[in-house]
């Protein structure tokens, strides 16, 4: 695991990034974040999550994240059997900072409620190292305002993925989390290639119409009814959810959507196709208990044939 060092007395920014990082196909840029759960702490967070997908379904994976010193990014994406390996499965670029995100993820029967304990540095251009800029997939996945929004101009060249839910996140002096407008949210839509998040995050219908009218290509995820893609000048879609095994925990789900489409897209320019991917792939993610059950290649493309769909 490579380590941005800032200058002496900014542990926000680093004027000179880790070098021999190679290249990656598939960059994250976002804070992995430990969650509590049950009394245990756990690495989530949309980095790890989209980290761990993306590598799972066959891509490199590079993750420019934020974090104290923490044996669970270790433990988690690079693995301890890699850690002698001359190249880890998946490359961390972590830019140091006092504290790890941290979040408490409390559900009811309707909905999740989420409390801040730990915010780790920002994420900024001048901390993605020039090997990394080329990427063929790049997701932008803000998990609380962390993601300079420069970095939209950062990259050249590849597939520009935002999901944006991290930047309609606020949160009070006592960290309960809640909804705050989506800033610069007309350069985002228009710089990315696709644009994907819940209907959840936006749950005004004028407002994320308007979001829907600005982007490229817009997915909104709507849970057990799947999805609907709207592709500017062409007729929007529904790509209906899969039903998984069981169904244990959604904590990651939309971050496991989200890359998966990302990665299905990548390979076939075919939204419809990727969509359908994406479905398939997140219904394994509900089955076990935070990032366990992400699917390997193999595992869905089995369910893509003999998976049961909900509402078809």
């Amino acid at each position: 695991m490579a380590t941005a060092e800032p200058p002496a007395g900014d542990e926000s920014t680093a004027s000179e990034v880790a070098t021999d990082l190679g290249q990656v196909e598939y960059l994250v840029v976002g804070h992995v974040a430990v969650d509590l759960y049950e009394k245990r702490y756990i690495l989530g967070g949309s980095a790890t999550y989209s980290a761990l997908t993306a590598h799972r379904l066959g891509m490199g994976v590079g993750v420019l994240t934020s974090a104290d010193f923490e044996p669970l990014i270790v433990d988690t994406l690079i693995g301890r059997t890699n850690l002698l390996q001359a190249e880890t499965p998946i490359r961390i670029l972590r830019v140091p900072a006092q504290a790890t995100t941290c979040y408490v993820n409390v559900y009811d029967e309707h909905r999740r409620r989420q409390l801040l304990l730990g915010r780790a540095a920002d994420l900024r251009p001048e901390h993605v190292p020039n090997e990394w800029r080329s990427a063929a997939v790049v997701q932008l996945a803000p998990l609380n305002q962390e993601v300079d929004t420069a970095l939209l101009d950062t990259f050249s060249g590849g597939l520009m993925v935002v999901a944006p839910q991290g930047w309609m996140r606020g949160w009070d002096e006592e960290g309960v989390v809640h909804p705050v407008p989506w800033a610069n949210a007309e350069a985002a839509l228009a710089r990315a290639d696709v644009t994907i998040f819940s209907i959840d995050d936006l749950p005004d219908p004028d407002l994320r119409q308007r979001y829907i009218d600005l982007g490229r290509m817009v997915v909104v995820t709507e849970h057990r009814r799947g999805c609907v893609v709207y592709e500017r000048g062409k007729k929007p879609f529904r790509s209906h959810a899969f039903r998984p095994a069981r169904e244990t925990d959604p904590t990651g789900c939309g971050d496991v959507f989200a890359t998966a489409f990302a990665v299905q897209y990548h390979r076939t320019g075919n939204p419809r196709a990727a969509a359908d991917y994406a479905n398939c792939v997140a219904s394994f993610a509900l089955e076990k208990r935070a990032w366990q059950s992400i699917p390997t290649a193999e595992a869905v493309a089995d369910r893509l044939k003999r998976g049961k769909r909900r509402g078809v």
